[in-house]
Protein backbone atom coordinates (compact mmCIF):
# COMPACT_ATOMS: atom_id res chain seq x y z
CA UNK A 1 0.00 0.00 0.00
CA UNK A 2 1.87 2.74 -1.12
CA UNK A 3 4.61 3.70 1.74
CA UNK A 4 2.81 6.05 4.27
CA UNK A 5 -1.21 4.97 3.38
CA UNK A 6 -0.77 1.40 4.88
CA UNK A 7 0.77 3.31 8.48
CA UNK A 8 -1.97 5.99 8.37
CA UNK A 9 -4.98 2.96 7.84
CA UNK A 10 -3.54 1.13 10.83
CA UNK A 11 -2.78 4.74 12.47
CA UNK A 12 -6.50 5.24 12.76
CA UNK A 13 -7.02 2.17 14.63
CA UNK A 14 -3.58 2.38 16.84
CA UNK A 15 -3.48 5.24 18.15
CA UNK A 16 -6.49 7.19 17.11
CA UNK A 17 -6.56 10.27 14.64
CA UNK A 18 -7.52 13.02 16.93
CA UNK A 19 -10.88 13.78 18.33
CA UNK A 20 -13.88 12.09 17.11
CA UNK A 21 -15.97 13.80 14.30
CA UNK A 22 -15.10 15.78 11.28
CA UNK A 23 -11.42 16.32 11.20
CA UNK A 24 -11.17 12.73 11.46
CA UNK A 25 -13.58 11.44 8.64
CA UNK A 26 -11.27 14.10 6.58
CA UNK A 27 -8.08 12.61 7.56
CA UNK A 28 -9.06 8.82 6.97
CA UNK A 29 -11.07 9.82 3.83
CA UNK A 30 -7.60 11.73 2.19
CA UNK A 31 -6.19 8.03 3.31
CA UNK A 32 -7.97 6.20 1.47
CA UNK A 33 -8.50 8.50 -1.35
CA UNK A 34 -4.63 8.06 -1.89
CA UNK A 35 -4.96 4.28 -1.37
CA UNK A 36 -7.54 3.87 -4.50
CA UNK A 37 -4.66 6.11 -6.58
CA UNK A 38 -1.97 4.19 -5.63
CA UNK A 39 -3.04 0.69 -6.61
CA UNK A 40 -5.14 -0.68 -9.45
CA UNK A 41 -7.54 -2.58 -7.33
CA UNK A 42 -8.48 -1.79 -3.64
CA UNK A 43 -10.40 -4.94 -1.72
CA UNK A 44 -12.01 -3.79 1.69
CA UNK A 45 -13.02 -6.90 3.69
CA UNK A 46 -16.34 -5.70 5.98
CA UNK A 47 -17.96 -8.47 8.40
CA UNK A 48 -21.37 -7.25 8.20
CA UNK A 49 -23.49 -4.66 5.72
CA UNK A 50 -23.55 -1.53 8.62
CA UNK A 51 -19.52 -1.53 8.01
CA UNK A 52 -20.08 -0.87 4.30
CA UNK A 53 -23.03 1.69 4.57
CA UNK A 54 -21.07 3.33 7.15
CA UNK A 55 -17.80 3.90 5.07
CA UNK A 56 -19.37 4.39 1.33
CA UNK A 57 -21.56 7.23 3.24
CA UNK A 58 -18.29 8.63 4.65
CA UNK A 59 -16.46 8.93 1.31
CA UNK A 60 -19.54 10.20 -0.51
CA UNK A 61 -19.57 12.88 2.04
CA UNK A 62 -15.63 13.59 1.31
CA UNK A 63 -16.12 13.57 -2.33
CA UNK A 64 -13.64 10.60 -2.74
CA UNK A 65 -13.98 9.39 -6.32
CA UNK A 66 -13.46 5.61 -6.56
CA UNK A 67 -14.68 2.70 -4.86
CA UNK A 68 -13.11 -0.46 -2.81
CA UNK A 69 -14.13 -3.42 -4.04
CA UNK A 70 -15.91 -4.84 -0.96
CA UNK A 71 -15.45 -8.74 0.49
CA UNK A 72 -17.70 -10.61 3.16
CA UNK A 73 -15.06 -11.88 6.06
CA UNK A 74 -12.19 -10.11 7.94
CA UNK A 75 -8.42 -9.35 8.07
CA UNK A 76 -6.57 -8.81 10.89
CA UNK A 77 -4.42 -6.32 9.63
CA UNK A 78 -3.65 -4.61 5.66
CA UNK A 79 -1.30 -5.76 3.41
CA UNK A 80 -0.76 -5.66 -0.69
CA UNK A 81 0.02 -8.41 -3.02
CA UNK A 82 2.27 -6.62 -5.35
CA UNK A 83 2.07 -9.16 -8.80
CA UNK A 84 -1.82 -7.58 -9.21
CA UNK A 85 -1.01 -4.27 -7.56
CA UNK A 86 -3.90 -5.29 -5.20
CA UNK A 87 -4.48 -3.56 -1.74
CA UNK A 88 -6.15 -5.57 1.25
CA UNK A 89 -7.69 -3.63 3.75
CA UNK A 90 -9.02 -4.78 6.98
CA UNK A 91 -11.67 -3.20 8.20
CA UNK A 92 -10.38 -3.57 11.96
CA UNK A 93 -7.86 -0.55 10.48
CA UNK A 94 -10.43 1.35 10.24
CA UNK A 95 -12.39 0.96 13.62
CA UNK A 96 -12.10 4.54 14.24
CA UNK A 97 -14.81 5.29 11.67
CA UNK A 98 -16.97 7.89 13.36
CA UNK A 99 -20.89 7.52 13.11
CA UNK A 100 -22.53 11.04 11.92
CA UNK A 101 -24.26 12.55 15.27
CA UNK A 102 -26.98 10.51 16.55
CA UNK A 103 -29.25 13.55 16.17
CA UNK A 104 -28.84 14.04 12.35
CA UNK A 105 -28.27 10.72 11.07
CA UNK A 106 -31.09 8.49 9.47
CA UNK A 107 -33.02 6.91 11.84
CA UNK A 108 -35.28 5.15 9.78
CA UNK A 109 -33.78 2.02 9.01
CA UNK A 110 -35.53 -0.47 8.18
CA UNK A 111 -34.13 -4.67 8.44
CA UNK A 112 -34.98 -6.00 5.10
CA UNK A 113 -34.98 -9.61 5.88
CA UNK A 114 -35.97 -10.74 2.42
CA UNK A 115 -32.38 -9.21 0.40
CA UNK A 116 -30.77 -10.45 3.84
CA UNK A 117 -31.96 -13.88 3.17
CA UNK A 118 -31.79 -14.50 -0.92
CA UNK A 119 -27.26 -13.47 -0.82
CA UNK A 120 -26.54 -16.99 -1.74
CA UNK A 121 -22.93 -17.85 -1.53
CA UNK A 122 -21.08 -20.82 -3.10
CA UNK A 123 -20.94 -23.44 -0.69
CA UNK A 124 -23.14 -21.86 1.31
CA UNK A 125 -26.26 -24.41 2.48
CA UNK A 126 -29.53 -23.03 0.65
CA UNK A 127 -33.86 -24.41 1.24
CA UNK A 128 -35.42 -25.48 -2.10
CA UNK A 129 -38.91 -25.37 -1.26
CA UNK A 130 -39.93 -28.74 -2.76
CA UNK A 131 -36.58 -30.51 -2.51
CA UNK A 132 -34.97 -29.44 1.03
CA UNK A 133 -31.67 -28.79 2.03
CA UNK A 134 -28.93 -28.41 -0.39
CA UNK A 135 -25.57 -26.81 -1.00
CA UNK A 136 -25.57 -23.54 -3.57
CA UNK A 137 -22.52 -24.44 -5.94
CA UNK A 138 -23.18 -21.20 -7.96
CA UNK A 139 -24.79 -19.94 -11.85
CA UNK A 140 -24.09 -21.67 -14.67
CA UNK A 141 -25.32 -21.39 -17.70
CA UNK A 142 -27.49 -24.10 -19.91
CA UNK A 143 -28.16 -24.46 -23.28
CA UNK A 144 -31.98 -24.95 -24.04
CA UNK A 145 -34.90 -24.97 -26.84
CA UNK A 146 -34.52 -21.37 -26.71
CA UNK A 147 -30.96 -20.56 -26.59
CA UNK A 148 -28.96 -20.47 -22.92
CA UNK A 149 -30.21 -19.97 -20.08
CA UNK A 150 -28.82 -18.99 -16.34
CA UNK A 151 -29.59 -21.30 -13.68
CA UNK A 152 -28.86 -21.97 -9.98
CA UNK A 153 -26.93 -25.21 -9.14
CA UNK A 154 -27.57 -26.89 -5.72
CA UNK A 155 -26.81 -30.43 -5.01
CA UNK A 156 -28.33 -32.96 -2.54
CA UNK A 157 -28.05 -35.79 -0.85
CA UNK A 158 -26.36 -38.80 -3.15
CA UNK A 159 -24.35 -36.05 -5.13
CA UNK A 160 -27.84 -35.38 -7.22
CA UNK A 161 -28.14 -32.14 -8.88
CA UNK A 162 -31.14 -29.90 -9.47
CA UNK A 163 -30.91 -26.25 -11.66
CA UNK A 164 -33.13 -23.91 -10.66
CA UNK A 165 -34.16 -21.02 -13.30
CA UNK A 166 -32.67 -17.79 -12.24
CA UNK A 167 -36.56 -16.57 -12.77
CA UNK A 168 -37.36 -19.05 -10.00
CA UNK A 169 -35.33 -18.05 -7.60
CA UNK A 170 -38.48 -17.67 -5.48
CA UNK A 171 -38.28 -21.13 -5.05
CA UNK A 172 -34.62 -20.69 -3.04
CA UNK A 173 -33.44 -18.83 -0.14
CA UNK A 174 -30.03 -19.10 2.54
CA UNK A 175 -30.84 -21.86 5.26
CA UNK A 176 -30.65 -19.86 8.33
CA UNK A 177 -31.01 -22.51 11.03
CA UNK A 178 -28.62 -22.52 14.27
CA UNK A 179 -26.59 -25.27 15.75
CA UNK A 180 -24.97 -28.29 14.10
CA UNK A 181 -24.68 -28.30 10.12
CA UNK A 182 -27.91 -30.31 8.87
CA UNK A 183 -28.03 -33.26 7.00
CA UNK A 184 -28.48 -32.55 2.77
CA UNK A 185 -32.14 -33.47 1.57
CA UNK A 186 -32.73 -36.75 -0.48
CA UNK A 187 -34.68 -36.02 -3.46
CA UNK A 188 -37.57 -38.30 -4.28
CA UNK A 189 -37.61 -39.13 -0.66
CA UNK A 190 -40.49 -37.99 1.73
CA UNK A 191 -38.52 -36.83 4.71
CA UNK A 192 -38.78 -33.30 3.50
CA UNK A 193 -42.87 -33.55 3.07
CA UNK A 194 -42.81 -34.24 6.77
CA UNK A 195 -40.60 -31.96 8.13
CA UNK A 196 -42.03 -29.05 6.28
CA UNK A 197 -45.74 -30.11 7.68
CA UNK A 198 -44.36 -30.55 11.00
CA UNK A 199 -43.16 -26.74 11.05
CA UNK A 200 -46.51 -25.68 9.41
CA UNK A 201 -48.27 -27.81 11.98
CA UNK A 202 -46.13 -25.46 14.67
CA UNK A 203 -46.12 -22.26 12.88
CA UNK A 204 -50.10 -22.86 12.94
CA UNK A 205 -50.09 -23.40 17.02
CA UNK A 206 -48.44 -20.21 17.43
CA UNK A 207 -50.19 -18.17 14.63
CA UNK A 208 -53.14 -19.06 16.78
CA UNK A 209 -51.97 -18.66 19.97
CA UNK A 210 -50.42 -14.64 18.87
CA UNK A 211 -53.87 -14.16 17.55
CA UNK A 212 -55.69 -15.12 20.94
CA UNK A 213 -53.63 -12.97 22.82
CA UNK A 214 -53.39 -10.38 20.39
CA UNK A 215 -56.96 -9.59 20.71
CA UNK A 216 -56.87 -9.51 24.51
CA UNK A 217 -54.85 -6.48 24.11
CA UNK A 218 -55.78 -5.30 21.37
CA UNK A 219 -59.05 -4.37 23.86
CA UNK A 220 -57.14 -3.36 26.16
CA UNK A 221 -55.73 0.68 26.76
CA UNK A 222 -53.44 1.74 29.27
CA UNK A 223 -52.08 4.85 30.42
CA UNK A 224 -49.29 6.19 28.04
CA UNK A 225 -45.81 6.91 29.08
CA UNK A 226 -44.62 10.51 28.61
CA UNK A 227 -41.79 11.91 26.54
CA UNK A 228 -38.10 11.32 27.59
CA UNK A 229 -37.34 13.40 30.98
CA UNK A 230 -33.76 14.50 31.52
CA UNK A 231 -32.81 11.69 33.76
CA UNK A 232 -33.45 9.42 30.50
CA UNK A 233 -31.42 11.88 28.29
CA UNK A 234 -28.44 12.00 31.19
CA UNK A 235 -28.56 7.93 31.06
CA UNK A 236 -28.13 7.54 27.41
CA UNK A 237 -25.39 10.31 27.13
CA UNK A 238 -23.73 8.32 29.49
CA UNK A 239 -23.23 5.62 27.79
CA UNK A 240 -19.43 4.65 26.54
CA UNK A 241 -19.82 3.62 22.95
CA UNK A 242 -21.71 5.05 20.23
CA UNK A 243 -24.94 3.83 19.13
CA UNK A 244 -25.18 1.82 16.07
CA UNK A 245 -28.03 2.95 13.39
CA UNK A 246 -29.59 -0.09 14.02
CA UNK A 247 -29.81 0.54 18.41
CA UNK A 248 -30.62 4.36 17.62
CA UNK A 249 -34.01 2.84 15.68
CA UNK A 250 -35.08 0.15 17.99
CA UNK A 251 -35.01 2.43 20.77
CA UNK A 252 -36.93 4.70 18.95
CA UNK A 253 -39.61 2.09 17.82
CA UNK A 254 -39.77 1.08 21.77
CA UNK A 255 -40.12 4.10 22.72
CA UNK A 256 -43.26 4.67 20.74
CA UNK A 257 -44.77 1.83 21.36
CA UNK A 258 -44.51 2.77 25.00
CA UNK A 259 -45.67 6.11 24.66
CA UNK A 260 -48.86 4.76 22.37
CA UNK A 261 -52.13 3.10 24.40
CA UNK A 262 -51.81 -0.27 22.78
CA UNK A 263 -49.57 -2.73 24.84
CA UNK A 264 -46.45 -3.32 23.63
CA UNK A 265 -45.41 -7.02 22.34
CA UNK A 266 -42.46 -6.32 20.59
CA UNK A 267 -39.61 -8.90 19.30
CA UNK A 268 -35.59 -7.18 19.18
CA UNK A 269 -33.43 -9.97 17.37
CA UNK A 270 -29.70 -9.51 16.92
CA UNK A 271 -25.91 -11.07 17.08
CA UNK A 272 -24.44 -11.84 20.78
CA UNK A 273 -22.47 -8.45 20.88
CA UNK A 274 -24.72 -6.20 18.56
CA UNK A 275 -26.02 -4.47 21.37
CA UNK A 276 -29.38 -5.92 22.12
CA UNK A 277 -29.27 -5.59 26.41
CA UNK A 278 -28.27 -1.91 26.18
CA UNK A 279 -31.85 -0.73 23.93
CA UNK A 280 -33.28 -3.13 26.81
CA UNK A 281 -32.20 -1.08 29.57
CA UNK A 282 -33.35 2.06 28.00
CA UNK A 283 -37.26 0.71 27.76
CA UNK A 284 -36.69 -0.50 31.06
CA UNK A 285 -35.16 2.63 32.29
CA UNK A 286 -37.90 4.68 31.01
CA UNK A 287 -40.84 2.92 32.32
CA UNK A 288 -39.03 3.18 35.82
CA UNK A 289 -38.96 6.78 35.26
CA UNK A 290 -42.63 6.91 34.58
CA UNK A 291 -43.38 4.81 38.10
CA UNK A 292 -43.44 1.29 37.11
CA UNK A 293 -42.01 -1.90 37.58
CA UNK A 294 -40.17 -3.95 35.42
CA UNK A 295 -39.27 -7.54 35.39
CA UNK A 296 -36.56 -9.36 33.00
CA UNK A 297 -36.66 -12.94 33.02
CA UNK A 298 -33.87 -15.27 31.73
CA UNK A 299 -33.65 -19.08 31.18
CA UNK A 300 -30.50 -19.31 33.68
CA UNK A 301 -29.07 -18.20 36.89
CA UNK A 302 -25.84 -17.19 35.05
CA UNK A 303 -27.54 -14.81 32.72
CA UNK A 304 -29.32 -13.53 35.75
CA UNK A 305 -26.27 -12.32 37.30
CA UNK A 306 -24.85 -10.88 34.48
CA UNK A 307 -28.01 -8.53 33.81
CA UNK A 308 -27.73 -7.98 37.79
CA UNK A 309 -24.40 -6.37 37.51
CA UNK A 310 -25.04 -4.16 34.10
CA UNK A 311 -28.33 -2.71 35.52
CA UNK A 312 -27.04 -2.12 39.09
CA UNK A 313 -24.04 -0.51 37.72
CA UNK A 314 -25.83 1.46 35.31
CA UNK A 315 -28.75 2.36 37.32
CA UNK A 316 -26.20 3.89 40.55
CA UNK A 317 -27.10 7.37 40.00
CA UNK A 318 -30.83 6.78 40.27
CA UNK A 319 -33.64 6.09 43.16
CA UNK A 320 -34.20 2.57 41.65
CA UNK A 321 -33.75 -0.81 43.55
CA UNK A 322 -32.89 -3.97 41.24
CA UNK A 323 -33.16 -7.25 42.87
CA UNK A 324 -32.52 -10.97 41.51
CA UNK A 325 -34.96 -14.11 42.06
CA UNK A 326 -33.36 -17.28 41.39
CA UNK A 327 -32.17 -20.00 43.63
CA UNK A 328 -28.87 -18.45 44.21
CA UNK A 329 -30.45 -15.45 46.52
CA UNK A 330 -31.53 -18.44 49.08
CA UNK A 331 -35.27 -18.83 50.25
CA UNK A 332 -35.19 -16.36 53.10
CA UNK A 333 -34.02 -13.23 50.56
CA UNK A 334 -35.87 -14.44 47.74
CA UNK A 335 -39.24 -14.08 50.29
CA UNK A 336 -38.27 -10.55 51.16
CA UNK A 337 -37.73 -9.73 47.38
CA UNK A 338 -41.35 -11.02 46.39
CA UNK A 339 -43.01 -9.11 49.61
CA UNK A 340 -40.87 -5.80 48.40
CA UNK A 341 -41.85 -6.32 44.75
CA UNK A 342 -45.75 -6.40 45.82
CA UNK A 343 -45.18 -3.41 47.79
CA UNK A 344 -43.16 -1.47 45.31
CA UNK A 345 -40.06 -0.96 47.32
CA UNK A 346 -37.94 -3.19 44.44
CA UNK A 347 -38.73 -1.32 40.87
CA UNK A 348 -36.78 -3.83 38.77
CA UNK A 349 -36.33 -7.29 39.47
CA UNK A 350 -34.24 -9.98 37.30
CA UNK A 351 -35.04 -13.46 37.73
CA UNK A 352 -35.00 -17.12 35.77
CA UNK A 353 -38.45 -19.59 36.07
CA UNK A 354 -38.91 -18.41 40.17
CA UNK A 355 -40.30 -15.01 38.69
CA UNK A 356 -43.29 -16.97 37.00
CA UNK A 357 -44.18 -18.35 40.02
CA UNK A 358 -48.01 -17.63 41.24
CA UNK A 359 -46.89 -16.42 44.88
CA UNK A 360 -45.04 -13.61 42.52
CA UNK A 361 -47.11 -10.23 42.40
CA UNK A 362 -46.24 -6.45 41.49
CA UNK A 363 -47.47 -3.74 43.13
CA UNK A 364 -47.62 -1.60 39.55
CA UNK A 365 -45.55 -3.70 36.78
CA UNK A 366 -45.67 -2.08 34.07
CA UNK A 367 -43.05 -4.04 31.16
CA UNK A 368 -41.32 -7.28 30.83
CA UNK A 369 -37.98 -8.35 29.22
CA UNK A 370 -38.00 -11.98 28.36
CA UNK A 371 -34.31 -13.08 26.98
CA UNK A 372 -34.27 -15.64 24.69
CA UNK A 373 -38.23 -16.39 25.13
CA UNK A 374 -37.61 -19.56 23.24
CA UNK A 375 -35.53 -21.32 25.89
CA UNK A 376 -38.46 -21.56 28.31
CA UNK A 377 -41.00 -24.61 28.99
CA UNK A 378 -44.95 -24.71 28.09
CA UNK A 379 -45.66 -24.36 31.59
CA UNK A 380 -43.55 -21.03 31.50
CA UNK A 381 -44.86 -19.79 28.55
CA UNK A 382 -48.39 -20.32 29.50
CA UNK A 383 -47.74 -17.90 32.90
CA UNK A 384 -46.18 -15.08 30.14
CA UNK A 385 -49.70 -15.90 28.26
CA UNK A 386 -51.42 -14.45 31.07
CA UNK A 387 -48.61 -11.39 31.86
CA UNK A 388 -48.77 -10.72 28.09
CA UNK A 389 -51.96 -9.69 28.07
CA UNK A 390 -51.60 -7.33 30.60
CA UNK A 391 -48.28 -5.23 30.52
CA UNK A 392 -45.51 -4.48 27.86
CA UNK A 393 -43.66 -7.36 26.80
CA UNK A 394 -40.02 -6.60 24.92
CA UNK A 395 -38.51 -10.35 23.63
CA UNK A 396 -35.05 -10.48 23.28
CA UNK A 397 -33.50 -13.22 20.81
CA UNK A 398 -30.19 -13.73 18.89
CA UNK A 399 -31.65 -16.64 16.48
CA UNK A 400 -31.95 -15.28 13.26
CA UNK A 401 -35.49 -15.33 12.15
CA UNK A 402 -36.69 -17.12 8.63
CA UNK A 403 -37.80 -14.99 5.71
CA UNK A 404 -40.87 -16.59 5.76
CA UNK A 405 -41.84 -16.42 9.35
CA UNK A 406 -40.43 -12.45 9.59
CA UNK A 407 -43.01 -11.98 6.82
CA UNK A 408 -46.11 -14.30 8.61
CA UNK A 409 -45.01 -12.28 12.19
CA UNK A 410 -45.30 -8.84 10.68
CA UNK A 411 -49.24 -8.64 11.06
CA UNK A 412 -49.10 -9.39 14.28
CA UNK A 413 -46.04 -8.60 16.29
CA UNK A 414 -43.54 -5.90 15.90
CA UNK A 415 -40.07 -6.82 15.12
CA UNK A 416 -36.79 -5.10 15.53
CA UNK A 417 -33.82 -6.27 13.84
CA UNK A 418 -29.83 -5.58 14.57
CA UNK A 419 -27.95 -5.68 12.06
CA UNK A 420 -25.18 -3.67 12.25
CA UNK A 421 -21.97 -4.26 14.51
CA UNK A 422 -21.10 -1.76 17.37
CA UNK A 423 -17.67 0.05 16.25
CA UNK A 424 -14.83 -1.31 16.45
CA UNK A 425 -15.98 -4.86 17.31
CA UNK A 426 -13.60 -7.31 16.29
CA UNK A 427 -13.32 -10.73 14.82
CA UNK A 428 -12.98 -13.91 16.76
CA UNK A 429 -9.18 -14.58 15.85
CA UNK A 430 -8.72 -18.56 15.24
CA UNK A 431 -5.07 -20.05 15.00
CA UNK A 432 -4.49 -23.47 14.46
CA UNK A 433 -1.10 -25.18 15.68
CA UNK A 434 0.25 -27.99 16.94
CA UNK A 435 -0.19 -29.37 20.24
CA UNK A 436 3.12 -28.14 22.19
CA UNK A 437 3.13 -27.99 26.09
CA UNK A 438 5.56 -25.20 25.37
CA UNK A 439 3.13 -22.98 23.04
CA UNK A 440 0.14 -24.04 25.05
CA UNK A 441 2.22 -22.38 28.24
CA UNK A 442 2.82 -19.50 26.70
CA UNK A 443 -0.67 -18.86 25.84
CA UNK A 444 -2.46 -19.54 29.40
CA UNK A 445 0.43 -16.84 31.24
CA UNK A 446 -0.03 -14.79 28.06
CA UNK A 447 -4.16 -14.70 29.01
CA UNK A 448 -4.18 -14.25 32.48
CA UNK A 449 -1.14 -11.68 32.70
CA UNK A 450 -3.79 -9.32 30.66
CA UNK A 451 -6.44 -10.16 33.22
CA UNK A 452 -8.50 -12.57 30.78
CA UNK A 453 -9.76 -16.35 31.40
CA UNK A 454 -9.40 -19.18 29.13
CA UNK A 455 -11.88 -21.93 27.66
CA UNK A 456 -10.36 -25.53 27.13
CA UNK A 457 -12.79 -27.66 25.17
CA UNK A 458 -11.97 -31.56 24.80
CA UNK A 459 -14.10 -33.76 22.96
CA UNK A 460 -14.87 -36.81 25.36
CA UNK A 461 -15.71 -36.55 28.70
CA UNK A 462 -13.47 -39.24 30.14
CA UNK A 463 -10.41 -37.44 28.57
CA UNK A 464 -11.43 -34.09 30.63
CA UNK A 465 -9.41 -35.30 33.98
CA UNK A 466 -6.13 -36.20 31.81
CA UNK A 467 -6.57 -32.31 30.44
CA UNK A 468 -6.99 -31.22 33.65
CA UNK A 469 -4.09 -32.61 35.21
CA UNK A 470 -1.57 -31.65 32.04
CA UNK A 471 -2.62 -28.39 32.58
CA UNK A 472 -1.63 -27.93 36.57
CA UNK A 473 1.36 -29.49 35.20
CA UNK A 474 2.36 -26.45 32.78
CA UNK A 475 0.91 -24.21 35.07
CA UNK A 476 0.46 -25.38 38.81
CA UNK A 477 -1.49 -22.32 40.07
CA UNK A 478 -3.81 -22.02 37.71
CA UNK A 479 -7.35 -21.86 39.25
CA UNK A 480 -9.07 -24.76 37.01
CA UNK A 481 -13.01 -25.96 36.98
CA UNK A 482 -14.40 -28.58 34.94
CA UNK A 483 -17.59 -28.89 33.46
CA UNK A 484 -19.71 -31.60 30.86
CA UNK A 485 -23.18 -32.19 29.99
CA UNK A 486 -23.45 -35.24 32.00
CA UNK A 487 -22.76 -32.72 35.22
CA UNK A 488 -25.73 -31.84 38.05
CA UNK A 489 -27.00 -28.87 36.04
CA UNK A 490 -26.69 -27.12 39.83
CA UNK A 491 -23.28 -27.95 40.04
CA UNK A 492 -22.27 -26.78 36.06
CA UNK A 493 -24.36 -23.50 36.84
CA UNK A 494 -22.35 -22.67 40.17
CA UNK A 495 -19.05 -23.52 38.42
CA UNK A 496 -19.93 -21.26 35.54
CA UNK A 497 -20.79 -18.15 38.00
CA UNK A 498 -17.49 -18.88 40.09
CA UNK A 499 -15.65 -18.36 36.42
CA UNK A 500 -17.97 -15.13 35.72
CA UNK A 501 -16.99 -13.58 38.86
CA UNK A 502 -13.10 -14.23 38.15
CA UNK A 503 -12.29 -16.78 40.72
CA UNK A 504 -11.84 -19.74 37.96
CA UNK A 505 -9.19 -18.69 35.49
Amino acid sequence: MGAGSLERLRGAALRGVGPRGHDHAKQLAETLRDVLAKHREVVLFRRADGEQERLEELLAEQGVVGRPTWRHGSLSRSFTWPPTDTAYVAYDDLVDLPLRDRRTQELERRSRPVEDFLELQPGGLVVHRHHGIGLFHGLTTIEGPDGPGDFLELGFAEGTRVFVPVHRIDLVQRYVGTGRTPKLSKLGGTEWAKRTKKVADAVEELAVELLATQAQRAVRQGPPLGPDGPWQHELESAFGHDDTPDQVAGVRAIKQDLEGEKPMDRLLCGDVGYGKTEVALRAVFKVLAAGKQAAILVPTKVLAQQHLRTFRARFAPYPFEVAALTSLEGAATNRQTIRDMAEGRVDLVIGTHRLLGKDVKFQKLGLVVVDEEQRFGVQHKERLKGLRADVDVLSLSATPIPRTLHMALLGLRDISNLTTPPLGRHPIETKVAREEDALVRDALLRERARGGQIFVVNPRIRDLPLVERWLLDLVPDLAISTIHGRMDKQQVENRLLRFLEGRID
